[in-house]
Parts: structure tokens; C-alpha cells; sequence
């Protein structure tokens, strides 16, 4: 089990890209808004809606207007970040999706060996770090394509290709301070989509074991109507896992005091770089009570994903 503690992505940071920061009109004080109509603020990078009509002179990026339970009488509703930015935002259900591909530069401020991507929908994906210099340090194109259904002779000739995985890990990267971080993310004709796009260094907590457990908490409404019929309303979703762990117990320690900077922080917790059964979320870790040992200590943490 390792975890990534992610590098904030900031305006300053993220230098190009092709996603266009364009989904509604920018808010304008002068202009009245109708109930529902949105706009977007390109200085939080974020989609706000109307709550009612003869919205005017209400800018949504100062708190007192944005709905809040602390504030349920505010004239906007934030709705979620900009398409641009989703990449960057901590949510898994919330994705940059972009026809073609998806490019991004961004300036490295802190050391970085892995990169991280999740809910991905894409055919490749292609990793590199430029230097200072204008000179490659790394390039690496990953193909996307999952052929973990094939497990036969006959299999390989009737295999369907369309199936990808949904995460990837570039872990060796050497990305310093002032080095440029480019993500090419390539759908090919389709559309090409990611959830998130983390990157730092990473923490070694121990051997991921058997017993590992994956899950999921859905959000979604199902109901029935007066006559058995379903209403089924589709919602986000979390995905958890269960990590059983083994490590040595003179580790504890300096385990111990990474996941206490972590206790309020999403961070990225994935099974191994390989990544063979997908296990990877970004979330908060909810549990870690190990019982220590003599040499080897057994423990379980539980990480529960944000939406």
C-alpha cells in the first residue's frame, strides 16, 4: 500500500492547456440573471447558478451569496468547478472531458517521483517532464487498452477492443522544482475524459494483503411509487477500500507521522504501481489502530473516497 499526498494545482502553476475555459459567460455585474441561468468566475475557476430571476450586481465568488447551510438565502448555488479545472478538484465523480484529447503544462514547485490518474477515459496516456533547458528528461506513452479479460489462445483472437483501464500510474519521474509536467491524454476520435490528475511523492505504509476488500457507496435514490414502480435517481458515487497491511514495526514511527499530516487531507492510497486489481482513491484514511508486534506488524486501514 502506498500514498501520494497530491500537489496543489494553482493558476500559477497550470501554464497550458487546450480545454478551453469557456463553459457559460463569465458573470458580469451589469447583466440580470434569469432563475437557473450560469456563469462562470475564470478567477475561481468555477460554475455558479441562479437561484431565482432579477439576479443583478451579485457576484457569486463572494461567499455571502453563494448558498451554504450557514447562508441558505444567497442568490447563487455553486454547481462545480470549470471543465478546465475538474482535473485538479478532489472529486472523482466530477471529470475535464474534452473531444480528442486533453493537454496540460504545469509547472513543478515541488519534487515529484509519481503521477496519478483516475477515472480516465481515454486510449493512451503520454507523461513528460521538461526541463528548464527545453530538454526531455522523461517521456513515456502508456496504451490504456485493459487486457485483463484475456486468458486464453482463443480469447486473444476474439477479444473486443474497446474496453480501457480506468487509472494509471507513472511512478519515476523526475520532476523538480522548475521542471514542466506535460499530459497528453488521447481518446483518438472519441472523447477523452479524466477525474483526477495527481501527482508528488509517494509513501511506502507496507505490503498490501490478501483480504484487501474494494467497495462501494452509492448515493444514488432508488425508490418505489404507490405502485411498486421504481424511481431511480442516479447520483455520485464513493469508492473504499479496506487495506490489510503488513510492515516491518520500526517503520511505525515515520508511518505513523505521515498519515497524521494526512488526517484531514484527500490524498491518493493505492494498492501497489502495478496497480493489478485497480485499487486506487482519492480520500481520507478513517481508521489506523495497528497492533504493534515484534518485527512484522498486521494492520488494517480503512480509506473511504471522496465524492
Amino acid at each position: 500500500m502506498r500514498v501520494i499526498p497530491p500537489v496543489v494545482v494553482n493558476d500559477a502553476d497550470l501554464t497550458a492547456s487546450n480545454v478551453p475555459e469557456n463553459d457559460f459567460p463569465e458573470w458580469d455585474i451589469d447583466t440580470t440573471y434569469a432563475a437557473d441561468g450560469r456563469v462562470i468566475s475564470t478567477t475561481t475557476h468555477s460554475i455558479y447558478q441562479s437561484v431565482a430571476g432579477g439576479n443583478i450586481g451579485n457576484d457569486p465568488t463572494d461567499p455571502a451569496n453563494v448558498v451554504s447551510t450557514a447562508n441558505p438565502g444567497g442568490t447563487w448555488i455553486y454547481v462545480s468547478q470549470t471543465n478546465r479545472w475538474r482535473a485538479f478538484d478532489g472529486r472523482n465523480s466530477a471529470k475535464t472531458t474534452q473531444s480528442g484529447s486533453i493537454t496540460y503544462d504545469i509547472t513543478v514547485t515541488r519534487t515529484s517521483d509519481i503521477i496519478a490518474f483516475m477515472g480516465v477515459e481515454a486510449i493512451s496516456i503520454r507523461v513528460q517532464v521538461i526541463n528548464a533547458d527545453t530538454s526531455v528528461s522523461y517521456d513515456v506513452t502508456r496504451d490504456m487498452l485493459d487486457t485483463s479479460e484475456i486468458t486464453t489462445f482463443f480469447g486473444y483472437f476474439t477479444f473486443a477492443v474497446d474496453t480501457y483501464s480506468r487509472s494509471a500510474l507513472f511512478y519515476g519521474i523526475p520532476a523538480f522544482p522548475g521542471t514542466t509536467l506535460r499530459i497528453t491524454i488521447d481518446a483518438g476520435g472519441g472523447t477523452a475524459g479524466v477525474a483526477i490528475i495527481g501527482f508528488g511523492r509517494r509513501k511506502i505504509i507496507g505490503t498490501t494483503l490478501a483480504g484487501t476488500t474494494p467497495g462501494i457507496v452509492d448515493f444514488s435514490s432508488k425508490e418505489t411509487d404507490e405502485f411498486g414502480n421504481f424511481v431511480i435517481i442516479q447520483r455520485a458515487f464513493s469508492r473504499t477500500v479496506s487495506f490489510n497491511v503488513a510492515f516491518p514495526t520500526s517503520a511505525y514511527v515515520s508511518i505513523a507521522r505521515a498519515l497524521e499530516l494526512l488526517r484531514a487531507t484527500p490524498a491518493i492510497y493505492y494498492e501497489h504501481e502495478d496497480l493489478t486489481h485497480d485499487l486506487i482513491t482519492l480520500g481520507f484514511y478513517t481508521d489506523f489502530s495497528p497492533p504493534l508486534a515484534v518485527n512484522t506488524t498486521l494492520a488494517t486501514i480503512e480509506i473511504t473516497g471522496v465524492i
